[in-house]
């Protein structure tokens, strides 16, 4: 039989370390993408949700249709579909240009702020002038002003630094291009909202208020 030389143990050994540093370096680097495609799918289907309820409150655009469940499944298999095609659709901009797929980024963290700080914003006014907050099961008490403050501070923080450009001098090719792409949307939903959402849209407070008495 023949035995191995200490040379030959040592490159076997070499071999393994070798393997399973590579194995490890492609656990690390799948990691993220993993779970990067874990979260689109449970985004897209939280989103999907809301795309549901908004449309069945009547407000959105096609609301029949968006809104419409499928018998089989019980689920709105069309407000799905819709979100799947703009998700598909916007990741297909950087193809063309990667500063509309940035702007588009932050065009999300910039409306997401702006969300949570109208809420935030109408606690806030509704604290200081002593109206009545809605029911809820559990408050900050009097702790509640002062978190609502810094929660407010921190949302125009984040929407300062969503629209500011990634880079300076300003070009055509590197201004963050969000803000005009949100007060387009804003504009676009104000309009829609005067003309023909005001007359069908009740919201979900309205509508579910009767079950709830």
């Amino acid at each position: 039989m023949h035995m191995l030389s200490e040379s030959d143990v040592l490159r076997v050994d070499e071999c393994c370390k070798l393997i399973l540093a590579i194995i490890t370096i492609r656990a690390v680097i799948s990691a993220p993408q993993k779970t990067t495609f874990g979260s689109v799918l449970n985004f897209t289907a939280a989103t999907s949700r809301q795309l549901f309820a908004f449309a069945r409150d009547d407000g959105f655009p096609f609301r029949n249709w968006i809104a419409k469940v499928d018998a089989r499944g019980g689920s709105s298999q069309n407000a799905l579909r819709v979100c799947c095609a703009f998700v598909i659709l916007v990741t297909l901009i950087v193809l063309g240009s990667t500063v509309a797929l940035q702007a588009i980024i932050s065009l999300g963290t910039l409306a997401l702020a702006f969300t949570y700080e109208l809420s935030i914003l109408c606690l806030i006014w509704r604290r200081l002038c002593g109206a009545p907050l809605p029911p809820y099961a559990w408050s900050l008490g009097r702790f509640g002003l002062p978190i609502n403050i810094l929660g407010s501070i921190y949302g125009f923080w984040l929407m300062f630094f969503s629209v500011i450009p990634p880079s300076y001098p300003v070009t055509a090719a590197n201004f963050n291009w969000s803000p005009v792409m949100f007060a387009g949307v804003l504009g676009f939903t104000t309009v829609y909202y005067v003309l023909v959402a005001r007359k069908v849209y009740k919201g979900p407070v309205v509508v579910c208020q009767p079950y709830g008495s």
